[in-house]
């Protein structure tokens, strides 16, 4: 009995620690709105014959449809996603930290470029940085290549509100305990 308890009690605390407290959280965090946060019996929309892949594009459809950056900032690897809110912040100017967040958001999903941006016309609204984000209504995702890969580029489209697609297209890698994270490119 004792050692069912230890292992449940260990369980526990591995899954305690696998996002950061509420009140504790990093400026790159705590920018982000949370969003709604329900349990969710989503299945996986597209099969990439990886079951922890699956679950993260899960988690990735999950987040984008209810406007949880938070929660989609925690599917990035942390500190690559990290060291660029600090770069980005050191050379942001009188930028808010919800701006520097909303702008990594859109760059690492390919959807912060000339062309394919989220923007309405006039521009990034600094009143509300997340007003591009929250124009996606869905993701329809198209590819995951190749296959086997530790690296594999994830590829599909996002409908917008107004009823137009973008090109939504991110790297993701497979970290030395299995799970997948979402490469945040840097520069």
């Amino acid at each position: 009995m004792r050692f069912i308890l230890f292992f449940l009690a260990l369980a526990l605390a591995g899954c305690s620690g696998s996002l950061p407290a509420e009140g504790n959280l990093a400026p790159q965090y705590a920018a982000a709105p949370e969003g709604e946060f329900l349990t969710t019996n989503l299945l996986p929309s597209f099969q990439t014959g990886t079951h922890d892949l699956d679950w993260l594009l899960v988690e990735f459809d999950y987040a984008v449809e209810r406007g949880a950056w938070r929660r989609l900032v925690y599917t990035f690897d942390p500190d690559i996603y990290a060291e660029q809110f600090v770069f980005m912040k050191r050379d942001g100017g009188d930028r808010s930290d919800a701006q520097i967040v909303a702008q990594i958001l859109e760059e690492t999903i390919g959807l912060g470029m000339v062309g394919n941006n989220l923007r309405p016309p006039g521009g990034r609204d600094a009143a509300n940085p997340f007003a591009g984000l929250d124009r996606i209504q869905s993701i329809e995702w198209t590819a995951v290549d190749p296959p086997g890969s530790e690296f594999r580029q994830v590829d599909g489209l996002v409908l917008l509100d107004d009823g137009t697609y973008r090109s939504l297209s991110f790297t993701v890698f497979q970290t030395d305990d299995g799970q997948w994270r979402v490469v945040v490119p840097q520069g």
